[in-house]
């Protein structure tokens, strides 16, 4: 059954097959092209077919649920100001964290490590250690050895993932009969990158800066709004706010061409099965005006639906019940990628493999974009931010009819 780890090219990297494999003839690790795959030692390979059984890449029928505008949908945040101003979105996603901790849970979610200068999946049985979960992390993180920890545990757990992890750790939990132990969220998923682009933007920015060490870093901070996606670094004299605009990570990021290839075939994230609850950003016509964040809640089960009412009830969060058009119009998991933006995927990856800069391969991807939203984007960037949010809005509220 070595097929099914050496056939990584669609692999997540959620590390279920590492976790399962009962040999340990399978390590995930960073591949040539910057993603965590499994690479197999075929010395101690079994062939017994435990990683084929757990792979969500080898499911060609999802388990059937109902779809995703039957479920409850909401928009919320925290009540907490310091809570709301230090997350990505609403911080309703660091409330439901508070709540596991009191409430005899551990929780499980990513942290970025400085040292390393990578994404981990971590275990948390403080309040304290809670806070490193707090904001996005956009990049793949690390799952294997934490996720194998918690399903030979005996604790319960509160775990944090992108929709593959989380599916990944549903499959293991079922097939462990200790589902009952996990409440499991996940969320809008937009994809991960490649660890090249970010190595290749660290390099960049400790070049242009003249700066040796990156102490932090902020993915999404709201210096400038919410809606602005300002990335904060601190270095050991200086902190740096770098806007979407100025940033060629969160360009190449966001133009989708650098992620990895299960990001571009994925049924995770149109899954409703494996997560209790789904979280993200509310973007859309009703919430552009408000620069403080704002979370988007889709419950998905009873456990899901029980943890969120608990913490409106003990006047943790605000809810108020949204439509699932704005939400399906405005959150990149419900848009499918082309496959002419698939194949020029791997040129560029390419080009950073081969030890292009990030803003060789930036103007690269310039030269794909049409003459008129080249022009456009020109604009807007002259723009101030009373502008922009005014002709957001419009844009909204017409893409939403």
């Amino acid at each position: 059954m070595s097929n099914c780890v050496e056939n990584n090219l669609y692999c997540n990297g959620c590390g279920a097959c590492f976790c399962i494999c009962p040999t340990h003839a399978i390590k995930i690790e960073l591949s040539q092209f910057g993603f965590f795959k499994p690479v197999l030692d075929k010395k101690k390979c079994i062939s017994c077919g435990r990683c084929l059984q757990i792979c969500t890449k080898f499911k060609t029928n999802y388990p059937k649920t109902k779809e995703f505008t039957e479920f409850p949908l909401y928009a919320g945040w925290s009540l907490d100001k310091k809570t709301q101003s230090e997350t990505s979105s609403g911080g309703i996603g660091f409330e439901i964290a508070k709540w596991a901790i009191n409430n005899n849970y551990k929780v499980v979610g990513t942290i970025y490590d400085e040292k390393e200068e990578n994404a981990k999946t971590a275990i948390a049985s403080r309040i304290e250690e809670i806070e490193a979960f707090k904001g996005s992390k956009y990049l793949q993180s690390y799952t294997a050895d934490t996720f194998k920890t918690i399903i030979e545990s005996k604790d319960k757990f509160v775990v944090f993932g992108t929709p593959c992890q989380i599916a990944g750790l549903r499959m293991l939990a079922k097939k462990n009969n200790c589902e009952d132990r996990f409440i499991l969220i996940d969320f809008f998923c937009h994809g991960v990158p490649s660890y090249l682009l970010w190595t290749s933007f660290l390099k960049w920015f400790k070049d242009k800066k003249h700066v040796s060490k990156i102490t932090g870093i902020q993915f999404r901070n709201k210096k400038y709004g919410w809606h602005n996606h300002t990335m904060k670094i601190d270095t050991e004299n200086k902190s740096y706010y770098l806007k979407r605009k100025d940033n060629p990570f969160y360009t190449l990021f966001c133009s989708n061409f650098l992620l990895n290839n299960a990001c571009y075939l994925c049924n995770s994230k149109m899954s409703f099965y494996f997560a209790d609850i789904r979280i993200g950003d509310f973007w859309g016509s009703p919430f552009d005006d408000r620069e403080d964040g704002v979370s988007v809640i889709a419950l998905f089960s009873d456990k899901g639906k029980s943890l969120i009412e608990n913490l409106e009830q003990e006047k943790k969060i605000t809810l108020i019940r949204q439509s699932h058009n704005i939400c399906m119009k405005n959150q990149v998991s419900f848009n499918k990628f082309s496959f002419n933006l698939y194949q020029q995927k791997q040129s560029m990856l390419n080009l950073l493999k081969a030890g292009k800069d990030i803003m060789f391969v930036a103007k690269e991807y310039v030269k794909t974009i049409p003459l008129g939203k080249k022009i456009l984007l020109a604009v807007i960037n002259t723009m101030p931010d009373f502008i922009i949010r005014k002709i957001r809005k419009i844009y909204h509220i017409y893409k939403e009819k």
